[in-house]
């Protein structure tokens, strides 16, 4: 498989990246730099760094250049860790549209009801937290993107 980390120097993102590595699979880091991944030589698949910006002028180019030293036309999945507003949502759809099987969206559980009306939490919990402006804005992309996936413009997994 071919897949795109956009970050993937983060806690959760490097170690997503070291199991898809492991399991043999071509991963593209699309970052800017600020971090080294921690490699130990025992990876399995094949890890490529670009260098960019993902907010510049240059990240449709990176996404190219990314395409063609996989040697595909399209990623079979792509996420981005570092999107936090609908502005990043609306990025990556218009760099990432027809280049990709699947794009996943890392949200956050604190999006969910608060204050909680159960201790159980399903995907039928309402998406509200008056809190927490981060989490407003997580809400917010969520939205944007299922109206995308309903419309069947952008293929989406929200986690």
């Amino acid at each position: 498989m071919n897949v795109l980390i956009i970050g993937g120097t983060g806690t959760i993102s490097t170690y997503v990246t070291k199991r898809l590595l492991a399991q043999g699979n071509t991963v593209v880091l699309l970052n800017r730099g600020s971090k080294t991944f921690p490699t130990d030589g025992t990876e399995a698949g094949k890890l490529i760094s670009i260098q960019c910006d993902i907010n510049s002028d240059t990240a449709a180019n990176a996404v190219s250049e990314a395409l063609q030293k996989c040697g595909t036309g399209k990623f079979d999945a792509t996420a981005d860790f570092i999107a936090y507003d609908t502005e990043a949502c609306v990025r990556d759809y218009n760099l990432l549209r027809g280049k990709t099987k699947q794009h996943i969206f890392i949200s956050t559980a604190s999006a969910y009801n608060k204050p909680a009306a159960n201790y159980i939490i399903t995907e039928s919990t309402p998406l509200c937290n008056p809190y927490w402006e981060y989490s407003r804005k997580k809400i917010a992309c969520e939205a944007y993107l299922t109206e995308l996936y309903r419309k069947g413009e952008f293929p989406i997994t929200i986690v």
